[in-house]
């Protein structure tokens, strides 16, 4: 082999090896010969020094985060022209993720974001049971709450106040058909019979997605789930009836603004499988 950059093609099939260096033995100059992968080609580079040699057709990577995800493909050279960026959403089942394949013929090497919910999210709307959508809360837990996130809640130094008015330890009575916008909260204290209107429904924004630049917007039913006994007190449930729409649009915001922060890059929505999957 007269130039040392001439190109081979290594292919086992119809596959190039996907390793980045490779050496053998030449049988006919019984001299130990070596290349490196360049595209789906391989250069000799016998007569170079190639130590240390590096492998990566195995890199792995996991993303926290949306700003991670891009930093990461930028630090790692990936080329939009040789990857490709698949996302699958099986919503209600909080099971979204994104994957890039550094080389979308292998999709061997990769950097994978698995788009956790917010604590925002699970927060205020998973309860013990594990059901999405759906918020329970008792009275100190719902104060606390709005403590913890009060910027997730539109007045919610107004909603505050009415919940921490009311007194547990007296007779409760309710009434949701006197306002088409509230339900009223009757019990009495020292000063009488007092009241408390509570909304029927909360305007929420908070982020869908873990460490997500992106927030929502979510109105959700506000319902108080009366005791059935005096040993019983009241749960108060926020519910978002869209939950699964909500998170179909969290998904579709968060590859907009990944699309704007990765030119170039093919996005395909759906599921991947390979062998090396």
């Amino acid at each position: 082999m007269e130039k040392n950059t001439q190109e081979v093609q290594l292919t086992v099939g119809k596959t190039a090896l996907p390793d980045d260096h490779i050496s053998f033995k030449d049988t006919t100059t019984n001299q130990e010969r070596h290349f490196l992968r360049g595209g789906v080609g391989y250069t000799e580079v016998t007569k170079d020094p190639i130590t240390p040699i590096r492998r990566h057709n195995d890199r792995l990577y996991t993303a926290n985060d949306s700003e991670a995800f891009v930093n990461a493909i930028n630090k790692c050279g990936a080329k939009p022209e040789e990857g490709v960026i698949f996302y699958v959403g099986e919503y209600g089942r909080n099971n979204t993720k994104i994957t890039m394949f550094f080389d979308e013929k292998t999709r061997q090497e990769r950097i994978a974001l698995p788009l956790a919910i917010s604590l925002e999210m699970k927060a205020i709307f998973l309860n013990r049971r594990g059901e999405p959508g759906i918020g329970e809360f008792d009275q100190k837990s719902l104060l606390k709450l709005f403590d913890t996130y009060p910027e997730c809640f539109q007045n919610s130094g107004l909603l505050r106040g009415n919940i921490a008015l009311i007194k547990m330890d007296r007779e409760l009575k309710f009434e949701s058909d006197l306002d088409p916008d509230n339900t009223t909260l009757m019990f009495a204290d020292k000063n009488g019979a007092q009241i408390s209107n509570l909304p029927k429904k909360l305007t929420l924004t908070l982020p869908f997605y873990e460490g997500s630049e992106n927030k929502i917007r979510i109105e959700a039913d506000f319902e108080v789930e009366m005791p059935k006994s005096q040993d019983e007190k009241p749960v108060f449930k926020i519910i978002n009836v869209k939950h699964e729409r909500t998170e179909r649009d969290a998904l579709a915001q968060e590859i907009a603004t990944l699309k704007t922060k990765l030119p170039g890059w093919v996005f395909l929505n759906g599921k991947f499988s390979s062998n090396n999957q």
